[in-house]
């Protein structure tokens, strides 16, 4: 492995060309200076407009991170207290409450559908 990982690197440097970086003086005349420090000071302008912009659009996504927080703290203790046994233990407390679960889902919910339809409709 060493020696075919020698062989590649020996390869790859004999192989690729060499690049001469090459300088050339640039001659600064009061026009070009003068262009730059416009160029220079629309671009300072254009950049604090966006950032401003920028700010405002993160201010959101901060009342949004906040709100989407306080909603998963209220899920995770709902499904907290939904899924600690606690009543449901109690024999006759979970007879109470799987009549009133049926009775609401056997029967007030389905007449719930009908009139909710029934409004639709007219």
């Amino acid at each position: 492995m060493k020696r075919l990982l020698l062989i590649l690197t020996i390869a790859s440097v004999t192989l690729c060309q060499t690049v001469h970086a090459q300088y050339y003086s640039v001659n600064y005349d009061t026009r070009t200076v003068a262009a730059m420090v416009a160029a220079f000071g629309t671009e300072a302008v254009a950049e604090g407009y966006y950032r401003e912009q920028v700010d405002d659009v993160l201010k959101h996504y901060t009342a949004a991170e906040v709100a989407t927080a306080g909603i998963f703290a209220a899920k995770f203790l709902e499904h907290k207290a939904l899924s600690d046994l606690g009543i449901w233990n109690s024999r006759t407390e979970n007879y109470y409450y799987r009549r009133i679960y049926r009775m609401v889902a056997e029967k007030i919910m389905p007449k719930i559908w009908v009139v909710a339809k029934q409004m639709l409709h007219s």
